[in-house]
């Protein structure tokens, strides 16, 4: 009886680690800058397709136009995804020390700065 109550909670550990993992990354992929993805994937196909100037441009402009869309597309859902992150976050704060609260706490805040300063 003791054994399975001890595998269930490292069950529950792993999944909330895991959990919290998916989530800390699915909140960096949304809150991602997009410009700088964008670029990034201009970039990317620029080399490997040898884009010339205009196909460069165009692609550009379908890439910007591809991120107002996005944008547009999780205004309803952001304020969900943002109680799913918070709740998330939340959780894992009850699983860690301290130390670990501190560090934790200080992702959150870099991660938040870097958001506020590519928008």
């Amino acid at each position: 009886m003791q054994r399975s109550k001890a595998l269930a909670f490292a069950a529950l550990i792993a999944v909330l680690v895991v959990g919290g993992a998916v989530g800390f990354t699915v909140d960096r992929l949304v809150h991602e800058p997009c410009s700088t993805t964008s670029r990034r994937n201009v970039d990317i196909l620029a080399d490997r397709l040898a884009l010339s100037p205009a196909q460069r441009a165009a692609v550009d402009s379908i890439l910007d136009k591809r991120h107002r869309d996005f944008d547009t597309a999780l205004v309803p859902v952001r304020p969900k995804l943002d109680s799913i992150r918070l709740a998330a976050r939340a959780e894992i704060f009850k699983l860690l020390d301290p130390t670990q609260h501190v560090r934790f706490q200080q992702m959150i805040d870099e991660s938040q700065s870097s958001q506020e300063n590519h928008r």
